[in-house]
């Protein structure tokens, strides 16, 4: 219900193109100075054709965990998962990545 939210909503149109792939995307935007701006995505971040870098990948980890696990165990894992080569046993790794489970 935000003002700005429901502002910026209605100025907004969102088309489905038929001849899209599941992870094409479309995005124009026209300026108040009448400047347009558009980008077309191929394919969308994290597929096959387009994959996210490892740098990425670990950012989107820390930003979905952080707030489950918090910040020194994501980091943790991680770490663990850079070095997982060396690895000779992962029950470390798992364990880090468990929740707790709730008392019954």
């Amino acid at each position: 219900m935000d003002p700005h939210v429901t502002a910026l909503r209605d100025k907004v149109h969102v088309e489905a193109v038929e001849s899209f792939g599941r992870d094409e995307a479309h995005v124009a935007v026209t300026l108040k100075d009448g400047t347009q701006l558009a980008v077309h995505i191929a394919h969308a971040s994290g597929t096959k054709q387009n994959p996210m870098t490892d740098e990425a990948l670990k950012a989107k980890f820390m930003a979905n965990a952080t707030p489950i696990i918090g910040v020194a165990r994501c980091q943790d894992i991680v770490q663990k998962i850079d070095t997982l080569e060396a690895c000779a046993d992962v029950n470390e790794l798992m364990a880090l990545c468990s929740l707790p489970r709730p008392l019954s």
